[in-house]
């Protein structure tokens, strides 16, 4: 076991590790912003230096290598460029991002409080909520499966959609009986 001292990491809050496919170790600390670990060294991502956030929640990776942090304030992209934003003012529902996911088809879906929203390649938004069919607007996860379904996890219940519907699996989800 090697171990690797950062200045400041010791006193931070580390909530979420991601690998890339750069075989970067992406840590999300609270409220501290992002640090990068690749080839034993260390770089750090704050509001100072256009980190829109310093509260990062999630993160995942597109088809083209790009990073998407869903933060406090909205998403952050990482790319060629420094960062990209998109907040409110663009047009997704909510400024908490709590989850953020890339499919295979390079589709961007995130949520928070306000419900689901997928960002396409032209970045056209389309929002799903409880007024169009989502069961809850309120996402913690998404992911997709081979098949390209998302699958949303919300306030106590499971959806998958399908590209034109959403499917509820609340009967098979209980917490409370564990």
């Amino acid at each position: 076991f090697d171990a690797f001292t950062y200045k400041n990491l010791s006193s931070k809050t580390v909530i979420k590790l991601y690998e890339d496919r750069k075989k970067r170790i992406w840590i999300l600390t609270r409220p501290d912003g992002i640090y990068q670990f690749h080839k034993n060294q260390f770089s750090y991502y704050t509001t100072e230096n256009n980190l829109l956030d310093n509260i990062v929640w999630s993160i995942n990776e597109d088809t083209e290598g790009n990073i998407w942090l869903g933060t406090f304030g909205g998403i952050s992209k990482i790319s060629k460029k420094p960062f990209e934003i998109y907040t409110t003012d663009f047009g997704i529902p909510d400024k908490d991002i709590g989850a953020v996911h890339a499919d295979k088809s390079g589709n961007i879906w995130a949520g928070g409080y306000n419900g689901l929203f997928r960002l396409d390649l032209d970045n056209n938004i389309s929002i799903f909520n409880v007024e169009n069919g989502m069961p809850s607007n309120r996402i913690e996860c998404i992911t997709h499966d081979i098949n390209n379904n998302i699958w949303i996890g919300t306030l106590f219940v499971l959806t998958k959609y399908s590209g034109n519907k959403f499917t509820t699996y609340e009967d098979y989800i209980w917490f409370d009986q564990m």
